[in-house]
Order: structure tokens, then sequence, then C-alpha cells
């Protein structure tokens, strides 16, 4: 038997019942945590947020006129929702905004650009385009050597 192998049997056997009880203990949920989690690892898929529900939590919110309408609101502030409607049919609010892109920036003009190597034209975006127009390679030329 190896020197450590000694050294532990003879700490065990000073152990009390009750003491190796709480050691076995202790060495099973380590021994067990350390499996789940090996068995865990690269496994299920990659949670996504439900977008349904961030909208329940802030609450119903009124979706037309017609459930404007069905609340319940004083004279008062009935003039002031007439008021207020008034005012943005004045300055427009009312009509759809122009769509922005999903990433938010402004959608851009394309400009058309030649391939140094093969020649080809393409409209592509302004940012694409180096400051020496003369040097502008497409995609595919890009990819390849030269």
């Amino acid at each position: 038997m190896s020197d450590r192998r000694r050294v532990v049997e003879e700490l065990l056997e000073g152990l009390s019942e009750e003491e190796t009880e709480k050691l076995f203990g202790l060495l099973k949920d380590s021994v067990a945590s350390r499996e789940t989690k090996r068995n865990r690892r690269g496994r299920g898929k990659r949670k996504r947020k439900n977008k349904g529900a961030s909208a329940e939590k802030d609450g119903p919110q009124p979706s037309s006129d017609a459930e404007i309408e069905r609340m319940s609101l004083s004279d008062k502030e009935r003039q002031e929702l007439q008021e207020a409607s008034e005012f943005d049919k004045k300055m427009g609010f009312d009509l759809p905004s122009k769509k922005v892109s999903k990433t938010g920036s402004p959608t851009t003009n394309r400009v058309e650009a030649r391939c140094r190597v093969c020649g080809s034209v393409e409209m592509v975006s302004p940012a694409f385009v180096p400051p020496e127009k003369d040097r502008y390679k497409c995609n595919t030329c890009s990819c390849s050597a030269g």
C-alpha cells in the first residue's frame, strides 16, 4: 500500500461513526455535483427570450381608439384627449413615420464601384469603397489571392 493510503486509513479509523457518515455524505455530494456538471456540458439549446412575456409584464396597453372609448374618462380627460389628438393631426404626428432599418442606421444610397481585378461593376454601400476608388475589389476577388 502507498503511504497516502495508509495515512487516510488511519485517519478514517480514528473517526467516530457519526463523523464517518458526515464525511461520506460530503464525498457523495461532491461526486454527484461533478457528474451533473459533466453531463450538462454541451447539452440543450440556447435559451431564447419570450417576446410575448415582456408585453404582459407591462400590462395591457390600449391598441385602438375603441378601447380608449370604453374606458371611463371624466369630461376634463375627454377634453384633453380631444385637444391632444387635434394637436397631433396639426403637427403631423398621426401620419406613419419613415421606416428605419433593423439596425437603426439610416439607409444610404449605393454607389457604383469597378473591381480592380476582374473589372465587374457593382452597386455597393459607400462604406465598402476605399478613398481611392480604383482600389476597390469585389467580394469574389477579395476572397482569392492577388
